[in-house]
């Protein structure tokens, strides 16, 4: 992938993909005449200017009705294509086998940018491509471990698993008519009550109903449809028909195909930029991936100072004491039970809790600010960026 270095070209081309692989730039027309006519009227304008300009015309069209928008956010996207293109470069091969092209996981990460734009804040030191470079790999994170786990579900662990909500909003997605709509939520609702509804780990992977539960559902079902009036009765077999599409429609819904914002599709031409686009030759490109791991790092790393270093201000003494005689003088638990004249069970238990509480603190920060679910997985996973941050940050502290 050629670097693009060209202010006009760095807002207003988009990456193209062949046979999964990146195969140079293709330039929007409509972005590529704004950014020519604007970029003589700023003489001064730098790619860090012009993605303020945009960002501030985004806030200002995004709070009223402005046919603009579309403008704005496309030079956006334009913008951050490379950001994207590294950050799924380095969530993928970490993510384990998945079925998912790059290009695929480029789509998922990008259409997450209008939930990025409203989320930056423009008053923070951070800079946006800093900022979207952790939102893409968090988005591409999140989907391949809800997609993983969809995956691995059976139609009947599926349907198990989702919400009452969450097939009211596959139903109302997929237009279905009233009588569609009630007649696979009151099957759903029987199929739950009769069929495994404990919620556990092995529900991913239940079969069918048997025989007599399929009875039991029926006759559940022609009893809870009588406060439907416009539903019949139904039979076993119906009930089945019903569920199993039911599922397919939840896995459409959750796992949809994704378009690139680059990419629009409908009849207003301007919207059709991909028919528009004139592709440029590939150029080799001296970009190592050893110092792209390295920069995301130290920006992870930058993100969570702030946070932790107010964390750690809160500790009450003992909970910080404990920290440098474990992080800073490396001592061992049973060492600083002795110092301390305490139990090493206490010790081990105090340490615990107080790792916890920074956790705790990175994970509702993450919430508001990087859009993270706190799901075991994703604490899972800071866990050990944060210990080794706790190592760093103690051992550079002077004994």
């Amino acid at each position: 992938m050629r670097q693009r270095t060209d202010l006009i070209e760095i807002f207003s081309a988009f990456l193209q993909f062949e046979n999964d692989r990146s195969q140079g730039w293709a330039i929007d027309p409509r972005l590529n005449r704004s950014m020519t006519r604007l970029i003589p009227l700023e003489s001064r304008g730098s790619e860090d200017f012009w993605a303020a300009y945009w960002l501030k015309q985004y806030a200002q069209q995004a709070t009223v009705t402005n046919p603009d928008l579309r403008l704005a956010i496309g030079h956006l996207a334009a913008y951050l294509q490379e950001t994207c293109f590294w950050a799924v470069n380095r969530v993928m091969p970490r993510a384990g086998s998945i079925q998912m092209k790059l290009s695929d996981c480029f789509q998922v990460a990008i259409a997450d940018l209008p939930k990025l734009l409203a989320g930056f804040d423009v008053s923070k030191p951070t800079s946006l491509k800093a900022y979207a470079n952790t939102v893409f790999s968090n988005c591409l994170r999140d989907n391949l471990r809800q997609r993983r786990e969809i995956d691995v579900c059976t139609d009947w662990g599926l349907l198990q698993k989702i919400s009452r909500k969450r097939l009211l909003d596959t139903l109302t997605a997929n237009n279905f008519d009233t009588v569609t709509r009630d007649r696979y939520y009151v099957a759903w609702k029987v199929l739950t009550t009769h069929h495994s509804s404990e919620k556990s780990p092995k529900l991913r992977s239940i079969a069918a109903p048997d025989a007599q539960t399929w009875q039991l559902i029926e006759q559940s079902y022609n009893r809870e449809r009588q406060e439907f009036p416009h539903l019949t009765a139904a039979t076993a077999k119906e009930l089945e028909k019903w569920l199993l599409d039911a599922a397919k429609k939840v896995r459409n819904y959750l796992y949809p195909n994704v378009n690139s914002l680059n990419v629009k599709k409908g009849d207003d031409t301007e919207a059709e930029w991909e028919s528009d686009l004139v592709g440029n030759d590939p150029e080799p490109m001296v970009y190592l991936e050893e110092q792209e791991t390295r920069a995301e790092r130290q920006t992870q790393q930058q993100q969570m100072v702030t946070v932790l270093h107010e964390a750690i201000a809160k500790l009450d003494q003992p909970a910080a004491q404990l920290l440098t005689l474990y992080y800073r003088d490396r001592a061992t638990q049973q060492n600083i039970a002795q110092q301390l004249n305490l139990p090493q069970y206490t010790i081990s238990r105090k340490l615990t809790k107080t790792r916890e509480t920074l956790l705790k603190a990175i994970v509702a920060w993450g919430q508001t600010t990087l859009h993270i679910q706190s799901t075991s997985d994703v604490i899972a996973a800071i866990s050990p960026l944060l210990e080794e941050w706790l190592e760093s940050f103690y051992q550079s502290i002077d004994q």
